[in-house]
């Protein structure tokens, strides 16, 4: 993934917005990701927050797309 690649070489910031990129369309190893980095004290509290919003968000949207198909007209 390029976030990895990112952080690997030391462009953090790029990692975590390559990470919440992901995040934004519900990509679930990747908050998984920026999540292990906040509790390791790697990325801030408002980086973290942000991208469990739009974590939230993607699932919000995944899961209210997969209700509205499922009907039988």
């Amino acid at each position: 993934m390029l976030a990895s690649h990112e952080w690997e070489s030391g462009r953090i910031d790029r990692a975590v917005k390559h990470w919440t990129i992901a995040v934004n369309v519900g990509h679930e190893q990747s908050m998984q990701a920026l999540k292990m980095f906040y509790a390791a004290g790697k990325i801030s509290k408002d980086q973290f927050d942000a991208a469990l919003r739009a974590n939230h968000a993607a699932v919000d949207a995944m899961t209210s797309s997969q209700e509205g198909g499922s009907e039988i007209s």
